[in-house]
């Protein structure tokens, strides 16, 4: 099957990619995309002056707070950088010293 773009007749599966490749975003990473607008207004509130870091400012105890009364009073969130850290983290917590986790590639072809 053939389509005309423009005055160029593409096969279908080269129509498919073209327009994959020129209007879908990379997941390949969540460090590849910019931030909401919402985080990034909640960052400008947030840089107005100095604050103790690593977990004793007001804005963890308040995430702290709203995260427990979202799921339970006594989980311990844990917050980490990005995804990748988020899986080591998860998979550190749901396996033992003397477990082994094999991960196959992936690999999406579109």
């Amino acid at each position: 099957m053939f389509f005309h773009v423009g005055e160029i007749l593409f096969p279908l599966h080269i129509l498919l990619i073209l327009i994959i490749e020129t209007t879908m975003r990379s997941f390949a990473s969540d460090n590849n995309s910019g931030v909401h607008p919402l985080v990034m207004e909640a960052l400008n509130q947030a840089n107005q002056d100095h604050a103790v870091g690593y977990g004793d400012d007001a804005w963890t105890e308040e995430a702290v707070r709203k995260i427990r009364e979202a799921f339970t009073p006594d989980c311990e969130p844990l917050f980490v950088f990005n995804g990748t850290g988020s899986n080591a983290v998860a998979l550190q917590l749901c396996t033992r010293s003397y477990n082994s986790i094999y991960v196959r590639k992936l690999r999406i072809f579109m």
